[in-house]
């Protein structure tokens, strides 16, 4: 079984110090020496509440979400997107 990348571009708009703020919080979940280059990693997705951040060390994970954009705007985008 394989699996296939979809790869899609998104334009988020964030003030600097909103994603400073949840990158130093996620960022405690990344180990300085792992063997696993993987875990080096923050993995930041979209979602319907806003921007969500990830990372883990395979002994703790962080999620923060953080809302970048106002309910009816990520409405639109959906709408929009899905065409």
């Amino acid at each position: 079984m394989s699996a296939k990348a979809i790869a899609t571009q998104m334009k988020v708009t964030c003030r600097p110090s909103v994603l400073g703020q949840a990158l130093q919080v996620v960022s405690r979940a990344i180990s300085s020496r792992t063997t696993l280059p993987i875990l080096n990693n923050i993995l930041i997705e979209t979602t319907p509440e806003g921007l969500a951040l990830s990372a883990t060390n395979l002994e703790i994970g962080i999620r923060k979400l953080r809302r970048v954009c106002s309910p009816i705007s990520w409405a639109h985008f959906r709408t929009r997107s899905s065409k």
